[in-house]
């Protein structure tokens, strides 16, 4: 019994490593992670033209390396586009004209949410801060 109980704690131990050590995350000066928050499943993910791949709602990224990022204030302020059923649906970042508040990173750890914003009879990706 005690072997039983003991196996059965190593195998718990052993799964919950697994899984922490399932994300390889990236080094560098600057460190983004995406979470995908839209309600769909996001193919084909491109941020800031790096090929992030296939995204389901609900997963997020390891820590990915970055030379520089641009914010808007508090808005990143990257192109992204992704593959929803079949349509490209691209980012808000073209939205963001005004420059007063803009300024690029190159260092730091940023958690971004990826959200979906329907207007009218389009689709668009919005980056936010978490």
């Amino acid at each position: 019994m005690k072997v039983y109980i003991l196996l059965s704690a190593c195998m718990v131990f052993l799964l919950a490593c697994h899984k922490e050590m399932a994300c390889n995350n990236e080094s560098g000066d600057l460190l983004i992670r995406f979470e995908n928050n839209s309600g769909e499943n996001l193919k084909k993910l491109v941020v800031a033209g790096r090929e992030i791949g296939d995204l389901n709602d609900g997963d997020a990224t390891c820590y990915l390396a970055y030379p520089e990022f641009d914010f808007d204030g508090s808005l990143p302020d990257e192109s992204c586009s992704a593959e929803v059923k079949s349509n490209t649906i691209e980012g808000m970042d073209n939205f963001y004209f005004c420059g007063t508040e803009k300024f690029t990173e190159t260092s730091g750890k940023f958690d971004v949410e990826i959200t979906k914003v329907d207007y009218e009879k389009e689709s668009f990706l919005q980056l936010l801060l978490k």
